[in-house]
């Protein structure tokens, strides 16, 4: 899962980075890591 290990490893080395995930709608559940600077992983739909 490279979206949860960059996740890990960015909140242990105190980077900003934001985990979103998709509460309602057609894609429940989707998640995306928002990192300042480059692209994001994963999606929202």
């Amino acid at each position: 899962m490279r979206l949860y290990d960059t996740f890990r490893e960015r909140l242990r080395a105190e980077l900003p980075t934001a985990l979103v995930t998709m509460i309602d709608g057609p894609a429940i559940g989707a998640k995306l890591l928002v990192v300042p600077g480059s692209e994001s992983l994963g999606s929202l739909g």
